[in-house]
């Protein structure tokens, strides 16, 4: 697993992304051609008292 994103001790949820079997850690994350993984840089401020891994 590969942490993406904590909050530390406040952290209420634990959210763990699981890609396909052909998929990537990172890649299948973001849209083709864009640099923002979603998981990491936005999902953050919708749900900031969270762990999100990637697995």
């Amino acid at each position: 697993m590969t942490a993406l994103y904590s909050s530390g001790d406040e952290a209420l949820v634990d959210i763990i992304a699981v890609t396909g079997l052909a998929g990537h850690a990172y890649g299948s994350w973001k849209a083709p051609g864009g640099n923002t993984i979603w998981l990491k840089d936005l999902l953050p401020q919708d749900v900031p008292r969270s762990r999100i891994f990637t697995y």
